[in-house]
């Protein structure tokens, strides 16, 4: 469709999509630093790799019956990270357990592609800058900015799903409730 990684994500993935306050929070960070990202997705922490295909009844299903067997975690963000020499600003997410493992419920399931990963490891997180910057810029901004970002916490009770529109805008296109 786009010729480019973008293709990968035609059919959406599945999120955390914090709350309208603290989105509003981390938007400013990425309009300023990353407009380009931000103009494509606003501020959430990445769950699953690309869905295979755009889900139907039945892939609806599974992914009820996994996020029902998760319980609410509170979430807390806070701080400054980065994904070096890849040029990655982000806002530390923990804790990383709980959000690991309801990743890994998640893509237990066949509705997700295997992508390779920019890292070895899952790390939980918030993008607030990825681009081609020089690693030191980016290591040099996460340092200027060590004190100066948001920190706060809220309980994460739902996982979104999100899916690009004709401009490759992210949108979410349906909520699964965690277990209440």
């Amino acid at each position: 469709m786009w010729g480019d990684w973008r293709d990968a994500y035609v059919h959406g993935t599945l999120v955390i999509w914090p709350p309208d306050d603290v989105r509003a929070v981390v938007n400013l960070l990425r309009e300023r630093y990353d407009p380009t990202s931000a103009r494509i997705c606003e501020a959430h922490i990445t769950l699953t790799q690309p869905l295979v295909s755009a889900p139907d009844n039945d892939a609806i299903t599974v992914i009820e019956q996994i996020t029902a067997s998760i319980t609410p975690i509170e979430i807390l963000f806070g701080g400054v990270g980065t994904f070096l020499p890849y040029s990655c600003l982000y806002l530390i997410v923990e804790p990383d357990a709980p959000i690991t493992a309801l990743r890994e419920a998640l893509q237990r399931s066949s509705l997700f592609r295997a992508v390779p990963s920019h890292h070895e490891r899952y790390v939980p997180h918030m993008t607030i800058l990825e681009g081609n910057l020089p690693a030191d810029t980016v290591a040099q901004l996460a340092y200027d900015l060590r004190d100066e970002t948001p920190a706060g916490s809220f309980i994460c009770d739902e996982v979104a799903y999100i899916v690009p529109d004709a401009s490759f805008r992210f949108s979410v296109r349906r909520r699964f409730s965690l277990s209440r």
